[in-house]
């Protein structure tokens, strides 16, 4: 023990505290979040999930876009023949 100068236990000591509180704090974080997500997944699902289906969400807001255009067209569809049929009757 003696071969070793008194800064080095220092910075020894200081390591060893750092890293045990480090620790410490990255537990008690993963607790609360446990407790606190619910149902949620968790980081690792989500990281899989994001793997699998890169552009998931953007193919979701494509698809709604895609149903909200056809309903529309629809729509206008119905508009247009009905104006149609009524110009037909009133001359």
């Amino acid at each position: 023990m003696n071969d070793i100068p008194a800064i080095a236990w220092v910075i020894i000591v200081f390591i060893l505290l750092l890293t045990i509180g480090l620790n410490y704090s990255l537990y008690h974080a993963y607790k609360l979040r446990s407790k606190n997500s619910g149902d949620q997944k968790s980081l690792i699902q989500k990281f899989g999930d994001g793997l699998r289906g890169p552009f998931q969400t953007e193919e979701k807001d494509l698809q709604e876009l895609s149903h909200l255009v056809a309903k529309m067209r629809s729509t206008e569809q119905k508009s247009d023949s009905s104006n149609h049929t009524a110009n037909e009757k009133n001359p």
